[in-house]
């Protein structure tokens, strides 16, 4: 009786952290916060690694995600996964939204340690998912994909968070010039992409990248930063590719 409560009383906490979360999103964008938008505050420390305005709708995929992973979760929180992932999933909720104002308040140092931590957290998520696989099929595999969604485009967010935060301190790439910093850290988002789509058999993880690099492309095609272009194009397709191959040796 007292572990069923103790569940019971993780899973509202966690529900009020994700609505207090979705709350401060939506005034971020409406009122806006320290009137700027979110894309406005971006604006203020332009780098190559910033994609197009639309990739950032995967929130709505994310958020969508999340919320029926709660839904599924009332009647599965006595499951021993999900009791697991409740506490972590409720600090998740409440260092997105600490980002969020941490970011439109300018406080890029801030938002750079917070965004560290919403990853390290999600990592910590993701290995008790990998480690403790559910019973119940259908709680675990919802976990899986929206989780590791989540954690996906954290990945690509802590970069660009970093890379902001290299502009606020005038830094553009030291001896290398901005596109040839822009093409490595694309590199390193696609090529961790590889290894835990190959390693954990989570394709979701890639196409999370591919969107992210795909924003990339879309944002400066029409430029004439030809690194940048030309680089997260042959990225995409590698990643398409190795893609390709993991789900079809899955298959066969």
């Amino acid at each position: 009786m007292k572990l069923q409560l103790q569940n019971t009383r993780s899973y509202l906490i966690a529900v009020i952290a994700f609505i207090f979360m979705l709350v401060t999103n939506f005034v971020a964008i409406a009122i806006p916060l320290n009137g700027l938008s979110t894309g406005e505050v971006a604006d203020l420390y332009p780098n190559f690694f910033i994609p197009a305005g639309l990739t950032f709708g995967i929130w709505s995929i994310i958020y969508g995600f999340l919320f029926v992973f709660l839904i599924l979760g009332f009647n599965r929180r006595k499951d021993l996964t999900v009791a697991r992932i409740l506490p972590y999933f409720t600090l998740t909720s409440l260092l997105n939204l600490s980002w969020i104002i941490a970011w439109h308040y300018l406080l890029v140092e801030v938002s750079v340690v917070i965004m560290l931590g919403l990853l390290s957290v999600l990592i910590i998520i993701f290995k008790i998912i990998q480690s403790e696989k559910s019973e119940d099929l259908k709680i675990n595999a919802w976990i899986n994909i929206s989780m590791t969604i989540y954690l996906a485009w954290i990945c690509v967010a802590t970069i660009a968070n970093i890379s902001a935060l290299f502009v606020s301190l005038n830094w553009r790439g030291g001896i290398m010039s901005e596109q040839i910093w822009t093409l490595i850290m694309m590199s390193v988002a696609a090529l961790l992409a590889i290894r835990i789509t190959s390693k954990f058999n989570v394709p979701y993880f890639s196409l999370v990248v591919i969107w992210a690099i795909l924003g990339i492309f879309l944002r400066w095609y029409e430029s004439d930063f030809t690194i940048v272009v030309y680089g997260s194009v042959f990225l995409v397709i590698i990643m398409i590719v190795h893609l390709i191959y993991v789900v079809s040796k899955d298959a066969g």
